[in-house]
């Protein structure tokens, strides 16, 4: 992360569904972006998995508390409905391709 840095761009890091903050948490003072993954990847067309809220909310929490300056940004089955409830999670950047495609 450091040497991204070094080299002037800003570096993030993403967990999938079934990976918990706390495998990122001492990353998090240095990250630029958490990418959350609401759904696996690799398989368009999934359902948004409810639980990944729960990881966002936990990612606002951490950022408030401790002053960290990373954005939340979310990826997988974002649509008019879960994009909703991801903003009332402090979730400030949204990949929403399938949606606005196909849509």
């Amino acid at each position: 992360i450091q040497m991204i840095h070094a080299l002037g761009k800003r570096a993030g890091v993403a967990i999938n569904p079934a990976t918990p903050v706390c495998m990122i948490k001492e990353m998090l003072p240095l990250v630029d972006k958490v990418l959350v993954m609401t759904i696996n990847p690799g398989v368009p067309g999934q359902k948004f998995i409810n639980s990944t809220l729960h990881k966002m909310k936990e990612l606002a929490k951490l950022k408030e508390d401790n002053n960290f300056y990373y954005d939340i940004q979310v990826d997988g089955n974002i649509t008019d409905e879960t994009i909703v409830e991801c903003l009332k999670t402090g979730v400030n950047v949204f990949v929403s391709g399938g949606y606005i495609f196909n849509g």
